[in-house]
């Protein structure tokens, strides 16, 4: 998974993505801690904006967490934003 996180290949996100949906299964957990790294990992990454907000929707897609998990993810990936000085946020990018 290491080398996954690491790779600036966009199918790698997918991957890893799909990776820890199987890992977590049923587990919030596991889920809400991968799922935030992995977003995280793609900020990292260098992606652009728009890379940033397909890749997030398959993720999402592949990794969905119970409502209260989901907006705290929400609450965390704001803050990341705010503490990085993102141009763009994920969020306004995915409602617009």
């Amino acid at each position: 998974m290491e080398e996954l996180a690491q790779d600036p290949n966009p199918l790698a996100a997918i991957v890893q993505a799909h990776r820890i949906a199987q890992i977590a299964n049923k587990d919030a957990a596991i889920g809400y801690a991968n799922k935030l790294s992995l977003i995280k990992s793609l900020y990292e990454r260098g992606f652009s904006r728009e890379n940033i907000v397909e890749l997030f929707r398959l993720i999402d897609w592949f990794i969905a967490l119970p409502e209260l998990e989901e907006e705290r993810l929400w609450q965390e990936v704001q803050t990341l934003e705010e503490n990085k000085n993102m141009p763009y946020s994920l969020l306004n990018s995915l409602i617009g």
